[in-house]
């Protein structure tokens, strides 16, 4: 997907950008830069290449695609500390950036409605969202689901996040938090 991308002229464009601002100088690169052109880059691209970009997936053992996968979602720019945060703290700092709230709002919106159907730890995918509509004939819903997780592409979302370390009060509310974060595959499983 990346050689695709790089032979198109539009994409190739887009994709410079991103790599120049969120590539490692000195093992550093400026999160908030890099956070920018990622979110420049997926909002700029058509819809359908955008999702393909951000669900293509690589096996463990393709190291080079896995390099590739880490450019194209600047996941070697993901700021400065060494522990991940939790989720938690993951979701308070997104509710504090307006572009990052709206986005999470809408992926919450288009995806989980009134909360049912969140990924569950047994990983159970088929249960990861609401059904669709019985009486629906297209799939719009699951569309926008994907269109929204894509629009999270450049934001705080994107900083990978752990549960470790919570009271087992708050664990819960974590791990539903990070399986709607981290788990592609109930977007392109449904």
């Amino acid at each position: 997907m990346m050689m695709l991308c790089i032979q198109d002229e539009i994409c190739n464009r887009l994709l410079v950008p991103q790599i120049k601002a969120c590539s490692e100088n000195h093992n550093k690169c400026n999160a908030t830069q890099c956070q920018r052109a990622v979110q420049k880059f997926y909002d700029n691209l058509p819809p359908k290449v955008a999702g393909v970009l951000v669900f293509c997936d690589c096996s463990p053992s393709d190291e080079p695609c896995q390099q590739v996968q880490g450019v194209l979602h600047a996941r070697f720019c993901s700021g400065n500390s060494d522990l991940p945060p939790t989720c938690l703290e993951v979701i308070d700092k997104c509710m504090e950036d307006t572009f990052c709230r709206e986005r999470y709002e809408l992926l919450q919106s288009k995806c989980w409605g009134d909360g049912k159907g969140l990924c569950q730890d047994d990983g159970n995918d088929k249960d990861c969202f609401l059904t669709p509509d019985e009486e629906s004939t297209t799939c719009v819903r699951y569309k926008e689901c994907r269109a929204a997780y894509t629009g999270t592409r450049g934001t705080y979302l994107q900083v990978p996040c752990t549960c470790n370390g919570l009271q087992n009060t708050e664990q819960s509310t974590c791990k539903q938090f990070q399986n709607m974060l981290r788990h592609r595959s109930c977007y392109s499983k449904l």
